[in-house]
């Protein structure tokens, strides 16, 4: 008998976890891994493919067959061994440990698991996508070093990314495009599908300057988070949810939406 279970529901379970090493037979046989492909490509893919039953009868062929065998006996698998663990906030749950487990509870639409619950914060919960893609301009100044107008910071996530542009400065951190990324008024390709040019005029002894951006952002843009968002950039010290958000694609979480960003004088 093991203590402090609680009994979920399943469909309380807000995510697939992608994080499933190379154990993952149905990834193995479509050439994907969690080690060289993006939380995105993974995360598209183990929705997706859920809803192909064929699917099914291959994760059941691998080892997570044991672990359905127990599910139809109306057991959670294997818990004296290793203990499911899920952390709750605002009732939904994300897997901690067990996650093939959880994997096959989800795919094979088992009501209710046991697991053990740890109440957490909301820092994991997936932020929603916004926008289109499209062409996106902003006109700022820089008087005296100080930008004026709303200038746009851009993220990117790199992290297994197989695009074969990487501009690597925009890896996972917000960065304020400005008069230092002055590309002569070309193209520069920020990964496939994302790119930009800033063209910058300087005026008076060059104290002053006029920096125009153009960002590009096509339909077919590599799989992988990017947020593109534009601020007045008002204080040094600027959060992104404080910042208007043009576009954002991809598995976005509550920290990454408080995170700060500092601008350049």
């Amino acid at each position: 008998m093991i203590d402090n279970l609680t009994t979920i529901d399943v469909d309380k379970i807000s995510e697939y976890s992608t994080d499933l090493g190379n154990r993952c037979h149905l990834m193995k046989v479509n050439g994907l891994s969690p080690y060289t492909n993006t939380e995105e490509e993974l995360m598209d893919f183990l929705v997706q493919s859920a809803k192909i039953p064929s699917n099914f009868d291959i994760c059941k062929s691998s080892r997570c067959g044991d672990f359905w065998r127990e599910y139809e006996k109306g057991v959670t698998p294997f818990l004296e061994k290793e203990l499911i663990t899920m952390n709750e906030y605002n009732g939904f749950y994300k897997v901690s440990e067990g996650k093939h487990r959880t994997c096959m509870a989800i795919r094979g639409g088992v009501k209710t698991m046991q697991a053990r619950v740890y109440e957490h914060n909301d820092n994991e919960n997936l932020i929603a996508s916004v926008g289109s893609c499209g062409s996106f301009h902003f006109s700022i100044f820089k008087i005296f070093g100080r930008i004026v107008g709303s200038a746009p910071v851009l993220f990117v996530d790199f992290n297994r990314c197989k695009s074969k542009n990487k501009m690597k400065i925009f890896d996972r951190k917000f960065t304020v495009i400005d008069d230092k990324f002055d590309t002569k008024g070309k193209f520069k390709h920020v990964l496939d599908g994302l790119k930009y040019k800033v063209t910058v005029k300087k005026r008076w002894l060059d104290l002053v300057k006029s920096i125009d951006v153009e960002i590009i952002i096509d339909e077919n843009h590599f799989n992988t988070k990017i947020w593109l968002l534009k601020s007045n950039l008002s204080q040094k010290i600027v959060n992104a949810q404080d910042a208007k958000t043009l576009y954002r694609y991809g598995y976005f979480r509550k920290y990454h939406e408080r995170a700060n960003f500092e601008v350049g004088r």
